[in-house]
Protein backbone atom coordinates (compact mmCIF):
# COMPACT_ATOMS: atom_id res chain seq x y z
CA UNK A 1 0.00 0.00 0.00
CA UNK A 2 1.26 3.62 -1.33
CA UNK A 3 0.54 6.52 1.19
CA UNK A 4 1.13 10.31 -0.12
CA UNK A 5 1.82 12.71 2.56
CA UNK A 6 2.10 16.58 1.66
CA UNK A 7 3.46 18.85 3.96
CA UNK A 8 4.48 22.19 4.09
CA UNK A 9 8.05 23.25 5.09
CA UNK A 10 8.58 26.52 7.22
CA UNK A 11 12.44 27.09 6.60
CA UNK A 12 14.65 29.66 8.27
CA UNK A 13 17.08 31.11 5.94
CA UNK A 14 19.92 29.06 6.80
CA UNK A 15 17.54 25.98 6.38
CA UNK A 16 16.16 27.71 3.10
CA UNK A 17 19.57 27.74 1.55
CA UNK A 18 20.85 24.53 2.34
CA UNK A 19 17.38 23.07 0.92
CA UNK A 20 17.91 25.11 -2.32
CA UNK A 21 21.67 23.59 -2.19
CA UNK A 22 19.71 20.50 -2.11
CA UNK A 23 17.03 20.76 -4.48
CA UNK A 24 20.00 22.23 -6.72
CA UNK A 25 22.59 19.51 -6.48
CA UNK A 26 19.57 16.87 -6.66
CA UNK A 27 18.45 18.04 -10.12
CA UNK A 28 22.65 18.03 -11.53
CA UNK A 29 22.88 14.73 -10.39
CA UNK A 30 19.62 13.92 -11.98
CA UNK A 31 20.34 15.65 -15.48
CA UNK A 32 23.46 13.85 -15.21
CA UNK A 33 22.11 10.37 -14.95
CA UNK A 34 19.77 11.67 -17.88
CA UNK A 35 22.41 11.74 -20.34
CA UNK A 36 24.00 9.78 -19.87
CA UNK A 37 21.04 6.89 -20.01
CA UNK A 38 19.85 8.90 -23.50
CA UNK A 39 23.42 8.11 -24.96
Amino acid sequence: MLKTLQIKLLPNEQQKDALMETFIKFSEACNFVSKIAFE
